[in-house]
Formats: structure tokens, sequence, C-alpha cells
């Protein structure tokens, strides 16, 4: 929690008090406020804070400077007093108040003994030459894919960590800003066709890390780091799994390596959502399936992609050619995996947006979670 003037922040709870009386704040004006006060100290250039505040939306700088009035106009800022937050001309904002952080940590002896019932996967760290930006977040997306599978606990998307990619993050701090009880972080390293793979399981609550492990292999066998990951984190989440949930936690969507890294990739350069991204994405997963007919995520990129290159801001195909070029693609990958969230949710969107269906739309956006 912070501690700034008569405020109190929570991000875990999502509330901003004033004297103990909770605010109405908007959500982006509550991210905003986030991570100002997490960087602290230093200016927040106003593309960063687009980036991080709207991961998943393309908007314009005149919302970043809506939500920034809104929320100097709460904290009691006037128009040429700024106690709080500052504007740096042709930068961004920087927050100028004191700040007191606090935090409960139990000592492992006395924390709760209640599962976990939340976990964020933060981008894995590139280390080395011979390591792509890309892997970091590939290697994140893929457990959060399978441990997504779990019901007994929550993940947050990649599009809520995506943010973190290329940046030195405290797990715990990051924990909190995401809401969960646990966070996994690592570093990934690849040399000599072999692979190697730091994780960290961190406790939020107790600020310390509740296991570690190395796993080092050859790099076609990505697949098998993947499988010891999810099963140990598993174990150290929930108490059993149902037969179902241990069936998914382990299921390999390709055996084709050279098809895997052409999925991450694709997902890498699709989560850029510029123009030049998304084309690129589009090759890397139709790279993806010609070495894999049947890899149904990569039908799901495909899926993906065609949603975005139709949508405003972006039309580089008519809407309703690439909604159209969406649904067959989102089809196919259900074909193949009908349980897949990815594939659902790409249906869902096309259903929404080219059928104005919004019943069935909502059913698979209901199949996706």
């Amino acid at each position: 929690m912070y501690d700034f003037g008569p405020f109190r922040l929570d991000p875990p709870k999502r509330l901003l008090l004033r004297e103990g009386r909770p605010l109405a704040l908007t959500p982006r004006a509550f991210d905003i406020l986030v991570v100002l006060i997490e960087n602290r100290g230093r200016v927040v250039d106003k593309d960063e804070l687009m980036r991080l505040v709207w991961a998943d939306v393309v908007v314009e700088e005149a919302n970043l400077t809506q939500s920034v009035f809104t929320l100097r106009k709460l904290l009691g800022d006037g128009p040429h007093e700024h106690r709080y937050i500052a504007t740096v001309p042709r930068r961004g904002y920087q927050f100028v108040a004191d700040v007191c952080e606090t935090h409960p940590a139990w000592p492992p002896s006395t924390r709760p003994d209640s599962p976990a019932r939340s976990l964020a996967v933060l981008p894995f760290a590139a280390l080395g030459r011979e390591v792509d930006e890309y892997m970091g977040l590939g290697l994140a997306d893929a457990l959060i894919t399978r441990m997504g599978n779990i019901r007994q606990i929550v993940v947050r998307p990649t599009s809520a960590v995506r943010p973190y990619v290329g940046r030195a993050t405290d797990p715990v701090s990051a924990g909190r800003r995401l809401g969960v009880d646990m966070v996994l972080e690592g570093s990934i390293q690849r040399a000599a066709g072999r692979i190697r793979v730091t994780v960290q399981l961190v406790s939020v609550d107790a600020g310390a890390s509740v296991w570690g492990q190395c796993f080092d292999e050859s790099l076609t066998d990505i697949f098998s780091i993947e499988d010891s990951i999810s099963t140990r984190l598993a174990t150290a989440l929930v108490s059993s799994l149902t037969a179902e949930e241990k069936q998914r936690l382990h299921q390999r969507y390709t055996q084709d390596h050279e098809a895997y890294d052409a999925y991450l990739r694709g997902r890498h350069q699709w989560n850029t959502r510029t123009e030049n991204g998304l084309r690129k994405a589009l090759q890397q997963f139709e790279r993806a399936v010609e070495r894999d007919p049947a890899y149904a995520l990569a039908h799901a990129g495909l899926a993906d992609c065609y949603t975005l290159l139709g949508s405003a801001g972006y039309a580089m195909l008519p809407p309703r050619e690439a909604l159209a070029r969406a649904r067959a693609a989102a089809v196919r990958a259900l074909e193949i995996d009908p349980d897949l969230a990815e594939a659902h949710t790409s249906l869902a969107l096309v259903k929404f947006r080219l059928d104005w269906d919004w019943r069935d739309a909502e059913s698979e956006f209901r199949r996706a979670i």
C-alpha cells in the first residue's frame, strides 16, 4: 500500500482512500496512478503510460490527458498547483509527492495455510545474444495457457503481463499491482544447441521465494521444460487435479519444434499491435500451420490477426473480409481442439462484430473463461 498526503492507495484491492473513505475512480485513472507512484522519482513517458494502461487497445493521447485531468481533480490538484502529478512538457508525467510504502508480510511460519488462488507468470528475461525477446514472452504465454486449464486458480492473461517485457521488475511489486497471490519469474538462456530456463515462484504476501529450479535441456526439447515447470507449479498451487486438468496441463499443441518457434514469433509480433507487426505475425502463423496443419493454437493466432486487421485503427483489410477469415480460422482451431479458449475468444469477437449476435458472442466468451 502507498500513503501520500491524506490518501492511501491499495493496488490489490483497487482502492483509493482519502482519510479512510473510498473514492470513486475509473479503472484507467486508477492504473495511471499506480504506474506513476510505482515509478515515482522519474518521468514516465506518455507512450509508456499508454502502453502500460491501455495494453489491449489503440487509443489517442487525448484519452491519457483526460484521465490525468480527472485524477488531478480527484486528488485536489489545481490548474497551476501540481502537488501530486507534475507535467513534463513534450515528455510525460511524474509523481512528485512524498510516498510511504507499507505492506503486510507474514513470516513463513505464520502465513495462512489457505491455498494460493491467483498467479501471474511474468515474461522471462532473455539472457545472452542467442535469445530473442520473443522467447521470453512466448514461454510465459505457453505456461499461462497451460495453467489456465486449472479451475482452482485464476491466471492473469498474457495481455496483463506483456508490459513487463524487457523490464527489470520486482516480482512482489508486480504481484501487488496485478493483484495475485503468487508470481512466477525467470530467465531463459540458449547456447550450443541447449536451452537453460531458471524459474522462481514468489509469494506476494510473504515477500519471499517459495520454490526455484533450473532446467537444462536440448533446444528441441523445450516442451519437456514446459511440462516440468507446469507440474511443479500445479503442485505448489493446488492440492489435487482432476484427470482432465492433468491431461490439459501437459497437452502439447504441436510436436514440431519449428512450428512452435514460428508460433512464438507470431505471438510476439501480434503483441506489438502495429500494422507491420500484424503482417509479420500473419506470416509466422501461416508458417506454423504449414509445418503442422493440426496446430490449433496457430489457427487461433491467424484468427486473432484477421480480427485486428479488419478493426478500426488498422483497416488493412475490408472488415467483413477480415472477420470472415477470422471465423474460418477460429472454426478450424475448434475442430481440432473444441476446448481451446483462444479460439472461442476469436469466434466470440466475430459473432459480436460481424454477426451482431450478442447471445452467441456471450456464450463463446463464457466458454473461453
